[in-house]
């Protein structure tokens, strides 16, 4: 536990994880699997129902254990549930909760490696939709034989010890017939799932009658070996919902996840699970940092985009400005040459107060002192013609004229 406990701080240090929702899973053979058909009626205080008669499924006292109950099918014809009973002494799970508080962490959940491997198929997309499958995982030291119907583990068997060491490839054909029987008659073949270690099987167990085998490879999914499906069946239950929701973790003991938060998940499933998590798990977390790299780079992006729009509307107003001034140029003749000539042939004693220039007639209203002798001065122009009063001279209260005078612009061709 101390290895386990110092491959786990450094996992967590390297990717400098805060403390999150950890769920944490035990070997199947610390905990004791039962099936049990209880009246319907039970089932809205099922824990306690079960809780009372306890020593009548499992050989020790409910104060020695922490257990869970789920119901795994329900006939309302007969008024009967079934449900799957897993229990497992609190002396079994202490060095694994005594870890958990070392390393500063508040679980979510313990549960066994089986409903881990069963949560692992669930999650896999091809087999959502799947009304019943049997899953085989293969480990070197154990076997583990499951039934999956719609959507729960309806059954489950773990095979150990010499039995197993001495002959595999018998005790794999004669589970195999097991599941068979188990599922019963049917019109078409067991779809059976083979994960694990173990990737050939002998051709006359891939050929069983009865039987539709199928070898699934664990590192379509980035699992680097076989032996972290059920970490990945523990993850899995922290972020998607899955149908096995067994929890032997008393509801006092649980930590609350934060549903506002980012939920990151990683799971613990026996010493060997534990040891391989900070491979595994790191990839699992290496992405979730990725993700959030990529979410600060999109955020970054977002600002410089803006600042291109803004330069972008910019640019488009400077363009605006541009056409104006060329609107001063109509053919060769410049409008600021026109004004420049108008600037030195009116003298400072009048004002224009108004002018219009278009199809190179030009026309201007203003006060004068003496408005009779700006046409000479205009007529003298070298680019001004036809210089004339458009209407007759007023007076001001200041006696100034008030004039009106058209003129053309002479082409410079």
């Amino acid at each position: 536990m101390e290895l386990v406990e110092g491959v786990v701080k450094e996992f967590i240090r390297a990717h400098r994880i805060s403390p999150v929702t950890v769920f944490l899973g035990v070997p199947r053979n610390l905990a004791v699997l039962r099936y049990v058909e209880l009246p319907l009626a039970v089932k809205e205080n099922l824990e306690e129902s079960v809780g009372y008669q306890m020593e009548k499924y499992v050989p020790f006292s409910i104060e020695e254990l922490y257990f869970d109950c789920q119901v795994i099918r329900e006939s309302k014809d007969i008024g009967n549930i079934r449900v799957l009973l897993i229990a497992v002494k609190k002396t079994a799970v202490e060095p694994y909760l005594s870890l958990a508080d070392k390393l500063g962490l508040r679980l979510s959940g313990i549960e066994i490696s089986s409903t881990a491997v069963a949560n692992y198929v669930l999650s896999l997309p091809d087999l959502k939709d799947e009304d019943c499958c049997a899953l085989v995982y293969l480990n070197e030291e154990y076997f583990e034989f499951g039934l999956l119907r719609s959507g729960f583990l309806d059954y489950s068997k773990r095979i150990e010890g010499e039995t197993l060491k001495s002959n595999p490839t018998e005790v794999l054909g004669r589970e195999l017939k097991n599941l068979k029987a188990v599922m019963g008659p049917q019109d078409h073949d067991l779809k059976t799932l083979i994960f694990g270690s173990k990737a050939d099987l002998p051709p006359a167990l891939e050929e069983m009658e009865g039987l539709d085998i199928h070898m699934r490879d664990s590192s379509e999914f980035g699992l680097a070996s076989p032996e972290l499906i059920p970490a990945y069946g523990l993850a899995a239950k922290g972020i998607m919902k899955l149908s096995m929701k067994t929890n032997i973790l008393p509801e006092r003991f649980r930590k609350r996840p934060n549903r506002t938060g980012q939920y990151i998940m990683f799971g613990l499933a026996g010493l060997l699970i534990l040891s391989l998590l900070a491979w595994g798990g790191g990839k699992i977390v290496s992405g979730q940092l990725y993700l959030q790299r990529l979410n600060t780079e999109l955020e970054q992006l977002s600002v410089e985009v803006a600042k291109i729009e803004k330069m972008k509307a910019r640019v488009s107003r400077v363009a605006d400005h541009i056409d104006f001034l060329n609107s001063f140029y109509t053919n060769d003749v410049s409008v600021l040459e026109v004004l420049k000539e108008l600037s030195t042939r009116i003298p400072k004693s009048a004002w224009i107060q108004r002018l219009t220039f278009a199809d190179r007639e030009l026309r201007i209203d203003g006060l004068a002192s003496s408005s009779s002798e700006l046409i000479p001065l205009l007529d003298a122009s070298s680019i001004f013609e036809d210089v004339s009063f458009v209407s007759s001279i007023t007076r001001d209260k200041q006696g100034r004229d008030r004039f009106r005078i058209k003129l053309k612009v002479r082409d410079s061709n």
